[in-house]
């Protein structure tokens, strides 16, 4: 046939033309079509895993998927078509209570012209049993008239089960982030506040967590460090978290209030993925304000303690006592001991006030203990107006004599042009070298003492000594050698010693 315009009339031509050449009539056409069409919509009911039924303007059934019947635990589409879809799957609901067909929000598809979409109700299944369901229902129209509904709907349960597990992790991390006394908050990428918990809002002084969220929390809180320069984002250790993947862990940083002042923290900042994506962080911080104080004051109580104990004990001795050593005892080959006593001390203790006296010992006793350290020596004790010190222990010196005898040579100077109480003092003064046996006595007050012949003969040198001087034995006459100026002042007897040559000390020669 010639060829038709491209217009509607000329393709219904073509179409009727190609009909009678095939021999078929419009009639079968249209038959073939629709029994195609039916041949899909079977397909797609049965290929689909949502219920899918339909309902007239009375509520019965007029087709069913296999999918409801599935879901819905029937054996054959007979036990649906037909019926009440109401009375047969939505007559109850989830609190046991009648569901009439007059408030059946299914219905509105065809009652209101209007399509119906609820997820918060239960359908009844063969059994007896009720699944929640999400269901939609649409208004079918034929003719231009509503001649009933369809209905799709599927079973949720797994995703209710799912939602419940989530409301109650979400419920139990609340609870956590509300029950705990740390501050935690949340940042973004970009470092602005995505949650914060009631102690964070309350640590830095804030009404509600309203003020925090969307803003920057370096900036808000974190800007400036303890010396009071700006703190750079770029070496905000907080965001190492989610810059380098990794979770931070500090406590020597400050956090600013919303009031403008600021306290120490320790926190921790974490890496915060969301399907498997860095989204940002977690921090949680503390106040250790008073933590850091306790810490401090712990610290300075130790170094008094410290510094007690060392001023009982030779240093390295209390070092030997701290780890737990109760004996303590050592023996020295040589070894120089020096005491000093005030001449006349008993009248001079009952003429002064008790203040007096006390003020009296301890400021030529300061300079002496002054005296020990600057020469190196230690003091072993003070006995009433008598003091004892020695060297070589607790380390051995060689020069342990020379040592001494400039410490005497001093506290004679210091003792001559000085007054004391308003008055002038004398000291005997004697020193011996030899063995000694040193250690620690007392379980509860400590004392460390020497013991030995050489200590004895040390104290014979200053008790039968002469006033304003400063006698030594042989033995310390041999080691202080050419270096001093001596004077041989014969023999002094010495009970259980007999008669000892003894020599007065009388300076140090001066090196030419």
């Amino acid at each position: 046939p010639p060829a038709q315009p491209e217009t509607s009339f000329g393709l219904v031509v073509q179409e009727l033309t190609s009909t009678r050449t095939r021999g078929w009539t419009m009639t079968d056409r249209f038959e073939d079509r629709r029994a195609d069409g039916e041949e899909l919509v079977t397909a797609l009911l049965a290929a689909t895993g949502q219920g899918l039924y339909g309902t007239d303007l009375n509520g019965n059934c007029t087709f069913a998927n296999p999918a409801s019947l599935r879901i819905l635990g029937f054996e054959s589409v007979e036990d649906m078509l037909g019926k009440n879809m109401h009375e047969l799957i939505h007559h109850t609901r989830p609190n046991g209570e009648t569901y009439v067909v007059e408030e059946c929000r299914i219905y509105q598809a065809f009652r209101q012209a209007e399509g119906v979409h609820l997820d918060d109700e239960i359908v009844w299944r063969a059994d007896g049993t009720s699944i929640p369901v999400e269901y939609w229902s649409y208004p079918v129209f034929m003719g231009g008239q509503i001649s009933g509904c369809v209905v799709a709907f599927a079973d949720i349960s797994e995703r209710k089960l799912a939602e419940a597990e989530l409301r109650r992790n979400q419920e139990l991390v609340q609870a956590l982030l509300r029950a705990t006394g740390q501050g935690v908050y949340g940042a973004d990428l970009d470092g602005n506040c995505t949650f914060a918990n009631p102690a964070c809002v309350a640590l830095l002084g804030f009404e509600t967590d309203a003020d925090l969220l969307g803003r920057n929390m370096h900036q808000l809180i974190h800007h400036t460090r303890a010396g009071g320069e700006a703190y750079p984002v770029e070496e905000c250790r907080i965001y190492q978290a989610f810059r380098l993947g990794e979770g931070v862990h500090l406590d020597d940083e400050i956090v600013w209030r919303s009031d403008g002042t600021s306290f120490l923290v320790e926190y921790l900042s974490h890496p915060m993925f969301l399907q498997g994506q860095l989204a940002g962080c977690v921090v949680a911080f503390v106040d250790i304000t008073e933590r850091k104080q306790a810490e401090a004051d712990l610290k300075e109580s130790r170094a008094q303690s410290e510094r007690l104990l060392l001023n009982i004990l030779p240093s390295e001795v209390a070092a030997i006592l701290k780890t737990g050593q109760r004996t303590i005892a050592d023996s020295f080959e040589e070894a120089s001991i020096l005491f000093a006593d005030i001449v006349g001390f008993t009248p001079i203790s009952q003429s002064v006030s008790a203040i007096e006296l006390v003020g009296l010992l301890e400021q030529v006793f300061s300079y002496f203990d002054s005296l020990a350290d600057k020469y190196g020596v230690e003091k072993i004790k003070t006995i009433g107006d008598c003091y004892m010190v020695a060297a070589g222990v607790p380390v051995e010196c060689p020069d342990h004599a020379q040592s001494l005898a400039r410490m005497a040579l001093e506290i004679q100077e210091y003792v001559q042009e000085h007054e004391f109480a308003g008055r002038k003092l004398s000291f005997r003064m004697g020193i011996n070298s030899g063995p000694v046996v040193a250690g620690v006595l007392g379980q509860k007050k400590f004392s460390y003492d020497l013991w030995g012949d050489a200590v004895n003969t040390a104290s014979r040198m200053e008790s039968h000594g002469e006033p304003d001087v400063i006698q030594v034995t042989r033995r310390t006459r041999e080691l202080l050698g050419d270096e001093f100026s001596l004077a041989a002042a014969g023999t002094i007897s010495v009970k259980g010693k007999g008669d000892l040559e003894v020599w007065h000390l009388l300076g140090e020669k001066t090196p030419l």
